[in-house]
């Protein structure tokens, strides 16, 4: 931030509205006299424009560069000067003239140009006339609002589109050609809309309230001018406020003297020069008005959005998604009372913020510049887009101040509210670039660092010589601890030699990189990797496992070897008579062969026939192929629509059921529920009543997953249990129970009192790296097992399992409990996420086995659902996609993730979900979110948009869990009331089903 020029106008600057485009910036400089500046050089004399006779009340400069104009209002003329002209004239020292458009409208509080300027909005009181603005003529008044109008604004993508917000709370929609109301709005809010600025990028507009209400809404054809988004800037002030209260107060302030609390205003504090240094008084802070002044939506060229996106090959069928999902977005600016925030136009995040408060660093004085409190904010964008221009208004002084703000980027770092004052007062400065943290992804492309730890063991180490070798022309000499080579060398054609001192390498040095660049030739010997500080991580990781890694466990009982010789076939013991048969229970092993007496006689008697059909031919039943084989011949489909065509529906039991979570298998076969009745219920798909079993528990059922291989299924119990269970069986192979293992059972009476059950219910539960672990949570623990699966059965003890288990690593994490659990079991990748109470999310890098990345406060309130993009089998993505993960939080939106850019890359909001964890999926094509609500509806999200491309109604209840079809572009949806239902982007579906259902009533 930097303080430009210090502007003195003829009254009150917070009850106009004042002129700025970024070139050129209008005030009174009278009550009748407009002055106008040029920014280049703002301290030179204005341009003079008079013809008023009343008070000015509206001054607006026009969108078309060439001619500039700048229309000024009072209550006796609304004139339209050409800035251009008026420039000549004042240099020829000619009279100034205007172009009157309108006489004695009366009190003229807001005026707005039409995108080709040839039309000029004036919000009369309740009223707004559209008037010409070249001839004196009103087209249109406008009237229905019950209060003033504060503001009517173009829209740029439908020039005919007006846009106009009143004290009444809300807003109409008007087409200026047709001259009809196109949408007008219910009472959205308690407090009046006092501000609004239109989006150059997509048809949206952003209005603010005073009570400190950002919404934006979206203005596209269809879309019924819904709130896309809604941000509380009062939160985001008292956050800030908070902080900077505890970094006041906090006892390390004390560290460098004596601290003196001061009643004064910052202004008028001492400085540090040898004298006491002065704490900040927390009132002095805390008072700050959270009314939206002013909001602009900057603008971003064409060449900076395409450079800034990822050059990445996901959805390479549809380029121009690439460009929508990772391009630079634009910025929306906020003035408020007390501070400017720079608010990421897509993700809603706060990239910079400035307090009115701190000093602003003056360009001409040495000295710093004060801004306290703001009447009204204008701002706007020059021929350096990098650059935007603040007008503050003094609330209670005749002057305005100018100030320039560095344009922030859709890659800068988020703000974070530190409890730092240095950390306050930078953090406009904090980029990405300046970090330290690790960049995560999915597939790691980095190489193996020379002195990695993934190469110990790897290859056996030889004994060195302690004596170096000498050889002809070279010696080495160790002094201080340090090896130089003295290099002797005899000149070709001269008498004398060159005598050199090397610095000896090692075997961490870093090789040699042959570049082109003689900076990169000088600074070759001193690039080491030590002084790489970051590190790329992925889900799909091409480094090698470490050595002493936790994924390569794995858990093989270990057979009995018996130590006496096998008796063979026939062969007695000697002893006692009876003794090697004597209490041992009686058994067959075979089946005994029957007598024969009651089967039917081998020779039959001549029957004639007495059917006519003819036998049809015995059709030979293909071998089952594996599913790895089936998804070969098989493919998802490339570019499906999203799906909205009801397809059936069933109920999961006979009574109304909640449904906590589906579960597609990976063959797309089966459909597993976790039902409140404990158990947990499997469809057959397509769905037939006679494929369907119950898998019964003690408890409500959490969570269910299909294994990698759809041959298993785990489920997670209220009743502190995981189960897993065979496909097609009824009877668990395996039950986790306690935290360590089970494999003191069946051994003898010993128990382990370390071994005890899970403190708390068992929320989710999956496997891991292709089926190899189990992962579960319970409380804020994250535990690892390895396992072994044996469905067998003893013959008499049938309640004895011969599965175990045993737990590999366990992890804490920071937070009462963990809400949400996701890893990527359809192919090998190290890392597993998780969501706590604290409302943050931790990474995990398994290879380490360690935490390696925390994102606090990823939502307003803690996340219930983390959905990665993994894809299916029938489908397949480059490396880039898997980076890119989903969360969502009740009472909050939908975020996408880059995990690698560690940033919010999207936000998807316009659903109703406040209270109840509603599920959220991602579909296998990577081209759609979807989420189910409160309102009983499901949303249908283009992954590239932030508002719903689809809305499914016809639900009687909360819909609680949503799943994507893994080969066929269908969605599955499970509802509050026990009711699935199944929806498809082809009609040919539909048709087909219905065609099946009237063969089958005939």
């Amino acid at each position: 931030m930097e303080y430009i020029e210090c502007m003195k106008t003829g009254y009150n600057p917070a009850h106009v509205q004042v002129a700025c485009d970024g070139n050129f910036i209008g005030l009174p400089l009278t009550r009748t006299i407009v002055g106008v500046w040029n920014l280049l050089d703002p301290s030179a004399q204005p341009l003079k424009l008079e013809g008023h006779r009343k008070i000015l009340t509206s001054l607006v400069l026009g969108n078309k560069p060439d001619p500039k104009r700048l229309c000024s209002a009072a209550e006796d003329y609304i004139i339209v000067w050409n800035i251009h002209q008026a420039l000549e004239k004042a240099e020829k020292g000619e009279q100034i003239k205007g172009v009157i458009i309108g006489t004695t409208l009366g009190y003229i509080q807001h005026c707005a140009f039409s995108p080709d300027d040839s039309l000029v909005a004036t919000c009369n009181n309740n009223d707004v006339l559209i008037l010409r603005s070249n001839t004196s003529e009103v087209i249109a008044a406008l009237e229905g609002h019950l209060n003033r109008v504060t503001c009517a604004e173009f829209c740029p993508h439908y020039s005919s589109t007006l846009v106009t917000i009143s004290e009444d709370r809300t807003f109409k929609v008007w087409n200026i050609a047709d001259l009809s109301l196109v949408y007008q709005s219910t009472i959205i809010t308690a407090s009046p809309f006092i501000s609004m600025s239109m989006n150059l990028h997509v048809p949206q507009v952003a209005i603010g309230t005073a009570d400190g209400i950002v919404r934006v809404y979206d203005l596209s054809d269809g879309k019924d001018f819904r709130c896309v988004h809604q941000i509380n800037i009062g939160k985001i002030m008292d956050k800030y406020r908070q902080s900077k209260e505890q970094s006041l107060l906090s006892p390390t302030s004390q560290k460098n003297g004596p601290v003196t609390i001061s009643s004064k205003p910052s202004y008028q504090r001492r400085g540090d020069n040898g004298e006491p240094r002065e704490e900040v008084n927390v009132q002095d802070v805390a008072e700050t008005g959270c009314a939206v002044l002013g909001l602009y939506f900057s603008w971003v060229p064409e060449d900076d959005r395409g450079s800034s996106a990822r050059s990445v090959g996901f959805l390479q069928r549809a380029n121009t998604m690439i460009r929508d999902l990772f391009s630079a977005s634009p910025m929306l600016i906020i003035g408020t009372t007390g501070a400017l925030l720079q608010i990421n136009a897509k993700t809603m995040e706060v990239i910079q913020y400035y307090d009115l408060q701190d000093p602003v660093p003056s360009n001409s004085e040495s000295k710093e510049m004060y801004v306290n409190n703001a009447g009204s904010t204008y701002f706007s964008q020059g021929d350096d887009p990098e650059k935007i221009y603040c007008v503050i208004g003094s609330h209670f002084q005749n002057h305005v101040h100018l100030l320039k703000w560095d344009h922030a980027t859709s890659r800068s770092k988020p703000c974070s509210f530190s409890t730092s004052l240095e950390d306050l007062s930078s953090i406009s400065s904090e980029l990405p670039g300046n970090q330290n943290q690790q960049s995560l992804t999915v597939l790691s492309s980095e190489p193996m660092l020379p002195n990695s730890i993934l190469k110990q063991g790897l290859v056996p180490k030889q004994k060195e010589d302690s004596t170096p070798k000498k050889q002809k022309g070279i010696e080495t000499v160790t002094l201080n601890g340090h090896i130089f080579i003295y290099c002797v060398i005899g000149s070709h054609f001269q008498n004398h030699v060159h005598l050199l001192k090397w610095d000896h390498a090692t075997s961490r040095s870093k090789p040699c990189s042959f570049s082109t660049s003689l900076e990169d030739l000088s600074s070759i010997s001193s690039e080491l990797p030590g002084n790489q500080n970051q590190q790329s991580l992925t889900v799909l990781s091409s480094e090698p496992m470490l050595p002493n890694s936790i994924l390569k466990q794995g858990l093989v009982p270990k057979q009995k070897e018996d130590s006496t010789p096998k008796k063979q076939k026939g062969y007695i013991s000697p002893g006692k008579p009876g003794q090697g048969v004597k209490d041992q229970p009686l058994t067959f092993q075979s089946k005994i062969k029957s007598s024969g007496y009651t089967e039917a006689p081998r020779t039959t008697m001549f029957k004639p026939k007495t059917s006519s059909t003819k036998q049809s031919s015995a059709v030979k039943k293909k071998p089952t192929t594996g599913l790895l084989e089936n998804a070969l011949d098989k493919e998802y489909p490339t570019n499906p629509g999203p799906p909205k065509d009801f397809v059936c529906g069933w109920d999961v039991a006979e009574r109304p059921t909640p449904i906590n979570a589906i579960s597609y298998s990976g063959d797309g076969l089966s459909l597993a529920c976790a039902l409140a009745n404990k158990s947990a219920q499997v469809f057959r798909i397509p769905y037939k009543e006679k494929g369907s079993y119950s898998l019964a528990h003690n408890h409500i059922v959490n969570d269910v997953q299909w294994s990698c291989d759809s041959s298993w299924l785990v489920s997670a119990c209220d009743d502190k249990t995981v189960r897993l269970w065979q496909r097609g069986q009824t009877e668990a192979v395996l039950t986790i129970s306690t935290k360590l293992h089970n494999l003191a059972e069946g051994d003898g009476p010993k128990k382990d009192k370390e071994n005890a059950p899970f403190p708390k219910e068992i929320k989710n539960a999956q496997f891991y790296y292709m089926d190899r672990f189990l992962i579960l949570t319970s409380s804020n623990t994250l535990y690892m097992y390895k396992y072994h699966l044996d469905p067998t059965k003893q013959d008499i003890k049938r309640y004895v399992s011969k599965s175990k288990y045993k737990q590999v690593q366990s992890f804490t994490m920071d937070a009462q409990y963990i809400t949400a659990l996701s890893a990527v079991n359809d192919f090998y990748s190290y890392i597993v996420m998780c969501a706590g109470s604290s409302k943050s999310l931790e990474v995990y890098d398994m290879n380490v086995g360690k935490c390696v990345r925390t994102i606090a406060d990823i939502h307003t309130r803690p996340v219930h659902c983390i959905k990665q993009h993994e894809g299916s089998k029938f489908v397949s993505h480059p490396r880039d996609a898997y980076d890119l993960f989903l969360t969502s939080a009740a009472g909050d939106c939908i975020k996408l993730w880059d995990l690698r850019a560690n940033r919010c890359v999207r936000r998807y909001e316009g659903h109703l979900n406040r209270s109840y964890p509603c599920g959220v999926d991602l579909s296998p094509c990577g081209k759609y979110v979807v989420t189910g609500a409160e309102d009983k509806c499901v949303y249908v999200y283009d992954i590239r948009g932030g508002t719903y491309c689809s809305k499914l109604t016809g639900f009687t209840d909360t819909v609680s869990a949503v799943a994507f079809h893994p080969l066929h572009s269908q969605l599955m949806t499970a509802s509050l009331d026990g009711k699935l239902k199944l929806f498809t982007d082809s009609p040919k579906v539909l048709s087909g089903i219905k065609e099946r259902e009237t063969l089958k009533q005939r």
